[in-house]
């Protein structure tokens, strides 16, 4: 990297660091976000400035995040792993009580989490909640 490239690549830090989460139950998520992984992302939080009102996904999500204490968690894990099952280890529950809480959350939020796009408007859902944060 030469000196005329560090600007950009503290702004890229920077965005991407918005990208992250405490890694809690009320807050789960990646705690390390490396810019380089996430261009496409880098771009979304240009976009979206720090503190700005949130979308209405990111208002579901909020919603849905009251009526269960298990709720982020569960949603996190589902928007980032391959299968019900692996999220189901990834949370250290049945399978089957993975499937009850999909339907909880499907019920919270007012969309299908049982097909792709539903789990990409997910996915987005949970960026955006992070970066609607006030700094």
């Amino acid at each position: 990297m030469t000196v005329d490239e560090l600007p950009g690549s503290w702004v890229a830090a920077r965005r991407a660091l918005r990208l992250t989460a405490e890694g809690t139950a009320t807050d789960p998520g990646p705690r390390i976000v490396h810019a380089e992984a996430v261009q496409g992302l880098l771009l979304l939080a240009a976009a979206v400035p720090a503190g700005a009102p949130p979308v209405p996904d990111v208002g579901a999500v909020e919603r849905a995040a009251v009526l269960a204490p298990w709720m982020l968690r569960t949603l996190d894990v589902l928007a980032t792993t391959s299968s019900r099952r692996a999220a189901a280890t990834e949370l250290a529950v049945h399978h089957s009580t993975v499937q009850a809480r999909v339907l909880t959350a499907q019920r919270a939020l007012g969309w299908e989490l049982q097909d792709v796009a539903g789990l990409q408007r997910l996915q987005l859902a949970l960026v955006l909640r992070r970066l609607h944060r006030t700094p």
